[in-house]
């Protein structure tokens, strides 16, 4: 096992391990593969104690094919971005060509607090938001309010109708992500929810299609490529002529990010007082 497994970076959203390749037998060959875990508590080998949890109860999260014996190997981990400060632990096991996995390897690293450019849970007046015809707030159990484009039951035929919010300033912003919850009773691969991002409201760069049908759950989709602009979001329903559902469900809406504060203007030098001829 690598004796040099670490964090190199950490971010909002995300962090990027690194560690030497070790081989298939020690140091000759090539391994077969990596297991790489992650929790918010330290990670253990067997039996945890209080506070701790074991290798194999910690959420596996991939990693490439081992590369030759003394490359430099690095996994990006993306998390979804947290408004406070947190500390999570990694763990890794090497495996060899016939599946024994090496001892474990652990590191551990302090992800920054987020800050949060965008913020509606949905429960307050729908300012931040401009509806189409037939979307509309509804309580759902457990949650408060949500929007929903079809409040009476279920969308029409050949609809195209959306949610949209208002202008949301991503300035001094980078590493910008939307994060949403999300329910959907869809046609699958024929009616769709659109997630889509505009920084003019006229032209929309896809950022997610959504199908089929699905539980609440929280979708994170990388917006970096709106930093340090204003950007609008929209959630559009499309359905063909036919096999109509329930239709889609948004909550908890937040666009997190770096926020990095612009420099103070340069300071201009004291006039020299004319010299005295």
């Amino acid at each position: 096992a690598p004796n040099d497994f670490g964090a190199a970076e950490a971010r909002t959203n995300g962090v990027t391990l690194n560690w030497t390749a070790t081989g298939d037998d020690g140091w000759c060959g090539n391994a077969s593969g990596y297991e790489l875990r992650v929790s918010d508590r330290p990670i253990v080998d067997g039996e945890a104690a209080q506070g701790q949890v074991s290798f194999d109860q910690a959420t596996p999260v991939g990693a490439a094919s081992p590369s030759a014996t003394g490359t430099i190997e690095s996994a990006n981990i993306s998390l979804v971005p947290a408004g406070s400060e947190r500390q999570l632990y990694f763990a890794l096991k090497v495996k060899d060509n016939v599946g024994n996995l090496s001892e474990i390897r652990t590191a551990s690293a302090n992800i920054p607090a987020a800050s949060l450019a965008f913020e509606d849970n949905i429960d307050g007046q729908a300012a931040n938001w401009t509806p189409d015809q037939g979307w509309a707030q509804v309580e759902e159990a457990g949650r408060g309010k949500v929007w929903t484009d079809s409040p009476d039951g279920q969308y029409g035929s050949g609809a195209n109708s959306s949610l949209t919010t208002r202008a949301i300033s991503l300035e001094n912003y980078t590493n910008s992500t939307l994060i949403f919850d999300a329910k959907h009773s869809l046609e699958s691969g024929y009616d769709k929810v659109h997630v889509e991002a505009s920084t003019d409201g006229e032209n929309w760069s896809s950022l997610q299609q959504l199908t089929g049908d699905s539980e609440w759950a929280t979708h994170s989709l990388d917006l970096s490529a709106f930093d340090g602009q204003n950007v609008q979001l929209r959630f559009r329903l499309t359905s063909d002529s036919s096999v109509n559902s329930d239709g889609f469900y948004l909550d908890n809406v937040v666009i997190a990010g770096d926020h990095n504060p612009p420099p103070p203007p340069p300071q201009e030098p004291p006039q020299q007082p004319p010299s005295q001829g």
